[in-house]
């Protein structure tokens, strides 16, 4: 999961209402505690690694 860094930088986006729910259902299998914005750092940092 995420990793304690200080995060510094914003980012916003806009998201589907497909990709949204898919998020929300993603998001109910975690621990609670895991917040969307951790889920979203995660599968961005995920995506980033496989592209390398």
């Amino acid at each position: 999961m995420s990793t304690l860094h200080k995060k510094t930088v914003r980012a916003q986006f806009w998201l589907t209402p497909e990709l949204d729910k898919r998020l929300e259902q993603v998001l109910a299998t975690h621990e609670r505690g895991y917040t969307r914005a951790e889920l979203i750092r995660d599968a961005l940092r995920c995506y980033l690694d496989q592209e390398t």
